[in-house]
């Protein structure tokens, strides 16, 4: 038993950098979101903190698509939203939480997994010392914010980082089925047949 504590708290301690990385990247937005947007943009989804931090992520553009999938299934036009990000939605409402809500924690617990992914394969690859300078460009990167949105985005790219985590493991089979996840999140998704291809297949067969 001490044996696993002792190596639960050395995973933990492992991946303390990306987690701190996202604490202080959320905050800086909070910080934005209360205390600066409403003196630069004055809109009906300024209006009030609750708009600014909630209902603007969760609620609008694709974002509510994505909800009315999960609680109604697809109404033409929307089959152009792939399925497994709604689904991820519905799944967790079923524990009694709103759509709404199911959304935004499993914004927040992907955006965790994406950071701390990021790091991890940024580390396998470069070093710790260049992965934690690729995190922080990471999230100084503007799109990075949309990883706060009810998009598909955060879900994504932990998809994708850990399919890419696994196949630097050799693990080719829970490799490809993570990356078959990816591709019904979002159709970009599909392209992963390719490099997976190539870290997977010896030299000589690639042709």
């Amino acid at each position: 038993m001490d044996f696993f504590k002792l190596q639960l708290a050395n995973q933990l301690k492992v991946v303390l950098y990306p987690r701190i990385v996202l604490f202080v990247w959320r905050a800086v937005i909070l910080f934005y979101q209360v205390f600066l947007q409403p003196y630069y943009a004055v809109t009906p989804e300024s209006a009030t903190v609750h708009k600014r931090i909630f209902l603007s992520w969760i609620t609008y553009w694709d974002a509510g698509h994505y909800l009315s999938i999960a609680q109604n299934g697809y109404i033409f036009p929307q089959q152009a939203f792939f399925p497994l990000w709604p689904l991820s939605i519905k799944l967790l409402t079923l524990v009694g939480i709103s759509g709404e809500v199911a959304s935004f924690v499993l914004t927040f617990l992907f955006g965790l997994t994406t950071f701390v992914l990021f790091y991890l394969l940024a580390s396998r690859l470069m070093g710790t010392s260049k992965a934690k300078i690729a995190l922080l460009v990471f999230c100084t990167f503007p799109s990075t914010m949309f990883l706060l949105a009810g998009y598909t985005e955060a879900l994504f790219l932990t998809l994708v980082l850990l399919s890419f985590l696994l196949l630097e493991n050799k693990n080719h089979f829970l490799a490809s089925i993570i990356g078959g996840l990816a591709s019904m999140t979002r159709l970009v998704g599909v392209a992963l047949a390719l490099p997976f291809l190539w870290l997977s297949v010896p030299h000589s067969k690639k042709l």
